[in-house]
């Protein structure tokens, strides 16, 4: 009979393996709000944000003539004795005149579309910071409810060596299995204590990781809720690759620098003969004794392009032209490989995902059926009924294996392709 009722108790321990344990109640944190917090408060999206407030203040400069007019004033009073006249004779002169540099080869409309594209390029960085702020969050809140599964796991593994400890010391003391029995389940529970302690600090661990993407203070209480498995979106795969092209970020920020560096061209190209002149205009008065004069002098200054036409500054601005526009051969013909790899991984663990949900976990119910059945008819002992937990254990961890992995292919997919299409509203 005491091996009988040890049996029932077994069979209700294993089933309660399979069922989900709701633990303490704390915040439910879903997919969705831990990214909203992340885009409204994650510190290194606010830095880079600022480059647009910088970008935007280059355009505004720009827009304004750099050259102001300069006025210039030059009094002067003064006085003359002749030796033959004992007198003294006063002279005052006075010079009042405006001067002004004017562009001559359109500078200013170059420097404007130069600023511009600067500002097109940090629009874009921001963008692609979130691009990546989201990619972290994905990956940091999965591992969170992978973890979290992983805690809940290793408690339930705790529960069922307890038991059983209890059980095969009862059944040893009757003298119903041999001291090997008590021994082996003593092992099995404290290495059900140690994996335990790994779990929760691996889920404190990545939990913190998760509030610091959030922008939250770090004693935050919450519980990641959602499908351990991420939903996708509709994914038309031969059109990734091609769209990521079109769409990524990283692409028109460079695609935005080299445009800057065509206008830094022209820039330097403009200024190289002739680029602005100085127009004056200066009216002068002079009085001595009792003559006066007037007279109005128009002026004009060009800069004489004899021993410096800014050739070097050409060569760094063509150079620099060069470069980005290699770069931006560069991240397209990386974007293309990083595609490929990224759909590859998803559809191998999509496959194995799929595997372990048709057919393995299935398999894994029915041995424990068996077992308890079996054990019931004193056909299992207990060291067979620990073999048996263990390699159940180890099948629902190999399953969590197998959806992070998943989850890190879906995301690595998203990342590659610059859209979304992992479905962050999908409810558990």
């Amino acid at each position: 009979m005491a091996k009988l009722a040890a049996a029932g108790m077994i069979a209700s321990l294993v089933a309660a393996l399979c069922v989900a344990n709701t633990g303490a109640q704390e915040r439910r944190l879903t997919l969705a709000e831990a990214i909203s917090w992340a885009m409204a408060h994650n510190p290194a999206l606010a830095v880079e944000r600022y480059g647009m407030d910088i970008a935007g203040g280059e355009v505004t400069k720009a827009q304004i003539y750099p050259h102001n007019p300069e006025l210039e004033v030059s009094p002067a009073l003064g006085g003359d004795r002749h030796p033959s006249d004992p007198g003294m004779k006063f002279a005052y002169d006075a010079q009042v005149g405006v001067s002004q540099v004017v562009e001559l080869r359109n500078q200013g409309a170059i420097r404007l579309r130069r600023a511009k594209a600067l500002a097109d390029q940090a629009s874009w960085q921001v963008q692609d910071a979130e691009r990546g702020l989201r990619v972290q969050v994905l990956r940091a809140f999965g591992a969170v409810l992978l973890a979290q599964q992983r805690v809940q796991l290793a408690g339930e593994t705790l529960a069922l060596s307890r038991e059983l400890l209890r059980v095969a010391r009862e059944l040893y003391e009757a003298g119903h299995v041999p001291r090997l029995d008590a021994l082996r389940a003593e092992v099995e529970e404290r290495l059900a204590v140690n994996e335990q302690t790994a779990a929760q600090r691996a889920l404190t661990a990545l939990k913190r990781d998760l509030i610091l993407l959030m922008g939250q203070p770090s004693d935050l209480p919450f519980e990641a809720t959602g499908p351990l498995a991420y939903g996708t979106l509709a994914i038309v795969e031969p059109a990734l690759a091609e769209n990521a092209l079109s769409v990524r970020p990283d692409v028109k920020a460079v695609e935005a620098a080299l445009q800057a560096t065509e206008a830094e061209a022209a820039l330097v190209q403009a200024e190289q003969t002739f680029p602005a002149v100085n127009l004056s205009a200066h009216y002068e008065f002079s009085r001595e004794a009792e003559a006066r004069q007037h007279r109005a002098v128009l002026g004009l200054s060009v800069p004489l392009p004899v021993f410096n036409r800014r050739e070097g500054d050409l060569e760094i601005a063509m150079a620099r032209r060069s470069r980005q526009a290699a770069r931006l051969d560069l991240v397209k013909a990386a974007i293309s490989a990083q595609v490929a790899q990224a759909l590859e991984r998803f559809r191998a663990s999509r496959r194995i995902v799929e595997q372990f949900t048709r057919h393995i976990l299935p398999q894994q119910q029915e041995n424990f059926e068996m077992l308890r059945e079996g054990y019931q008819l004193g056909q299992f002992t207990l060291t067979e009924v620990l073999v048996i937990q263990r390699e159940f254990i180890q099948g629902r961890s190999r399953y969590l294996d197998a959806i992070a992995a998943f989850n890190a292919a879906l995301v690595d997919l998203e990342a590659a392709s610059g859209a979304a299409v992992i479905d962050i509203n999908r409810k558990p």
